[in-house]
């Protein structure tokens, strides 16, 4: 890690300090916030996963502050995102794909695979890839990718230990449901979200 990623790093667990100190929030809500899971949260704070540009205008925006001189610092650092071609196995609606889709991150891994938000209305936009690692370890309180034993549509829920048991509850945003581990075929942990590249009109400042 270069000094200017160094002081970046430290300046943004600064104020994740400040900003967990006057909110009291956790890792597992900041987290959700910025649709992302625990873990992965974790990792940026720590310096295990370096920052980006996304990473950054997220957590500007939870946090309530202007990181942009931060942002236009990493810009110019260039930290290389990762480029690996995974499969895309699912759509968020339940439909199986098969296609290979060349993604740029740097929480990608060659055992992961893309599920694609096919809907509106969502916190992600559709189109959108969600990063899922099938040899990833799953603890409490991350984000991860459900299917079931009767070919129902998956889903994505967050998985909790409570009481001695473990949780599975689906995301708000597509019902909230707690889903019985007996219906479960296998859960997943997502790493990540793919944002896809704007393919719209170039806008052009007139000033």
């Amino acid at each position: 890690m270069s000094r200017s990623e160094e002081l970046l790093l430290s300046r943004v667990q600064k104020a994740w300090a400040s900003f967990k100190g006057e909110t009291g929030t956790n890792q597992t809500n900041a987290a959700k916030q910025m649709g992302m899971n625990q873990s992965a949260f974790s990792q940026y704070i720590r310096g295990s996963i370096p920052l980006n540009t996304d990473f950054l205008l997220r957590f500007g925006q939870m946090t309530g502050q202007n990181l942009g001189e931060e942002v236009a610092e990493l810009s110019a650092i260039k930290i290389p995102n990762r480029t690996v071609v995974m499969p895309l196995k699912y759509t968020l609606s339940g439909g199986i794909c098969d296609d290979r889709i060349a993604v740029s991150s740097v929480v990608a891994s060659n055992e992961c695979y893309l599920v694609e938000n096919d809907y509106d209305g969502l916190p992600y936009r559709k189109g959108d890839y969600f990063i899922v690692d099938p040899k990833a370890t799953v603890t409490s309180g991350a984000s991860v990718f459900v299917t079931f034993c009767n070919e129902s549509p998956a889903t994505i829920c967050s998985i909790e230990h409570k009481r001695g048991d473990w949780e599975l509850v689906e995301d708000r945003a597509l019902g909230g449901k707690r889903i019985p581990l007996t219906t479960v075929k296998d859960i997943h942990l997502i790493t990540g979200i793919y944002y896809k590249p704007p393919t719209g009109r170039k806008f052009i400042s007139q000033g």
